[in-house]
């Protein structure tokens, strides 16, 4: 997606893809192995006009960066979960330790 916007603007590019595990290759791959993503380089000439068309692409940063937002309601049911739990599991470890302690 980035490296097709850049190819139409004209910006020079260098693709490299980037393994989970840190290993980055010099070459392409058909079919990349899971947690693969690719690293676009530019010279450090063309980089404002760069960053101008990649920021374009997907939005403003403060849209893409951050936690998500939950509803009152879904804190709420969130909350009600969270303490149905704790308390199954203090009755699981009462009920546990209550046959040690005559």
């Amino acid at each position: 997606m980035a490296a097709n916007a850049l190819e139409e603007a004209g910006i020079p590019f260098y693709r490299r893809m980037r393994m989970a595990n840190g290993l980055t290759l010099a070459m392409e791959h058909k079919a990349p192995a899971p947690g693969a993503g690719y690293l676009i380089l530019v010279p450090e000439g063309s980089a404002a006009a760069a960053s101008k068309i990649v920021e374009g692409l997907f939005g403003p940063e403060e849209d893409r960066v951050g936690r998500p937002k939950y509803s009152k309601g879904t804190k709420i049911f969130l909350a009600t979960l969270l303490l149905i739990m704790i308390v199954i599991f203090f009755i699981c470890v009462l009920r546990m330790f209550s046959g040690f302690f005559p």
